[in-house]
């Protein structure tokens, strides 16, 4: 059921051409007045700056755990953040990626505009029920379009259309395995939840510039882009946008982000500040001509869409949408130094009559160093440090889980420490090397 009053208009040809010339106006208005004011040299929803101090308007980054669901992991992230903008909420609103997920199931962004515009309802994320969790969702799944994968997502689907959550569940112990469960949750309007009345397309026309996307990303929200991953040259599309390493990105056909902001470079360059699902990779952000964003969205090669109305609980919100101060954003930010969370490849290698599982992480800027700290006792070997991850192999003296920690320091400064536990096997061996 849609959340605002547009369903109470009875003639549905006015209703869409009202609609169309509401946005196409709005547009046009971005696109044909002078700007306000000069933007900022650099913007970021993850940082902004007010009269009373620092507020972020994201979540917290989340990694989707196998090819496929980027662009709901996108589009989240824009509906939690221009959720907090027009509510003017200090605290986000954490939403089910696999729920959205599952029920679009699609790699056209149109497709998630009819979804979203229907009036579908996105819960609130619950912890282990059913979100996307990288290493535990769904062992042996590594893509959408897996057997298993497709049989799990029915079982889901039965549930969603009943309006309900549904339940992932370990089915073993220790657990390796997972399975959605056939029994639903509860409904999800038991709880949290957003809608979202308007998904936005933002064609070439309407930024003719990149100052153009600026100002509706400063203006209006976040804007989920798609990058059609092509090869030019020696390099892949998506490299022009991160540091993403060839192996990792030759075979995809497409990824997915969110814009949340900007840092304008020498010349007419500008670095992207994005919000992305992919954090394994490591990547971080390249300087970009203005003149090789247009082109690439000029020949559809990239896409672009934005929200707008979201509904808490089927309730408008009855605060003023936030607006950006713009004279207050150039001063200088330091930037945050975080670490991803640690990932591991079980059985890695063959040492010494020992089998090793590896553990890395990566830090979203260069480290100064990085501390490692194994909590059960175990064999260690291999510990690597590059500038932005650090891995170890490890093998513990008994089968069990196994417990371990890392940190990394930037200009004298140490990050919080980040923990994992998992199950990992002995694995000795009199014959093996």
């Amino acid at each position: 059921m849609k959340k605002t009053t547009k369903l109470f208009l009875l003639i549905g040809i006015v209703l869409t051409q009202s609609l169309y010339s509401q946005y196409n106006g709005d547009y046009q208005t971005i696109k044909e007045r002078p700007l306000k004011k000069e933007l900022p040299c650099e913007f970021s929803w993850a940082a902004v700056r007010t009269a009373t101090g620092m507020r972020n308007f994201t979540s917290a980054h989340r990694e989707q755990p196998f090819q496929g669901p980027c662009l709901s992991f996108a589009f989240n992230a824009a509906i939690e953040t221009t959720y907090m903008i027009e509510y003017d909420q200090m605290s986000p609103l954490k939403l089910s990626d696999a729920y959205l997920d599952m029920k679009v199931f699609s790699e056209d962004m149109n497709a998630y505009k009819t979804v979203l515009e229907s009036g579908f309802e996105i819960p609130k994320h619950i912890p282990g029920s059913f979100e996307y969790m990288p290493s535990t969702f769904l062992p042996g799944v590594d893509s959408w379009f897996d057997t298993a994968y497709n049989s799990f997502r029915l079982k889901a689907m039965n549930c969603i259309n009943d309006g309900r959550n549904f339940v992932v569940s370990a089915i073993d112990e220790p657990p390796t395995t997972y399975e959605v469960l056939d029994t639903c949750g509860d409904f999800v309007t038991e709880d949290d939840y957003l809608s979202v009345d308007d998904v936005i397309a933002i064609p070439m026309d309407i930024i003719p510039t990149v100052k153009d996307l600026k100002e509706i990303i400063i203006e209006k929200g976040p804007v989920v882009i798609k990058v059609n991953n092509e090869k030019i040259g020696s390099e892949y599309t998506l490299q022009k946008f991160k540091n993403y390493t060839t192996p990792s990105i030759e075979t995809l056909s497409y990824h997915a982000f969110t814009l949340i902001g900007w840092e304008d470079g020498p010349g007419d360059t500008t670095k992207w500040i994005v919000k992305d699902s992919w954090l394994s990779a490591g990547a971080v952000s390249n300087m970009m001509s203005d003149t090789e964003f247009i082109d690439l969205l000029t020949s559809e090669t990239i896409e672009l869409y934005r929200v707008e109305n979201v509904v808490k609980n089927d309730t408008l919100p009855n605060v003023s949408t936030f607006t950006v101060d713009y004279d207050l954003q150039c001063a200088p930010v330091p930037q945050p130094f975080f670490l991803m969370s640690i990932g591991v490849e079980l059985h890695y290698a063959w040492i010494g009559g020992k089998l090793y599982s590896k553990f890395f992480v990566h830090s979203n800027i260069e480290a100064d160093e990085w501390e490692w700290s194994i909590l059960t006792p175990s064999y260690t070997t291999s510990e690597i440090h590059g500038s932005t991850h650090s891995s170890i192999l490890l093998s513990p003296h008994e089968s069990g889980y196994v417990s371990l920690k890392v940190r990394a320091r930037k200009d004298g400064v140490w990050t919080p420490w980040k923990h994992k536990t998992i199950y990992v096997a002995n694995g000795s061996s009199g014959g093996m090397y």
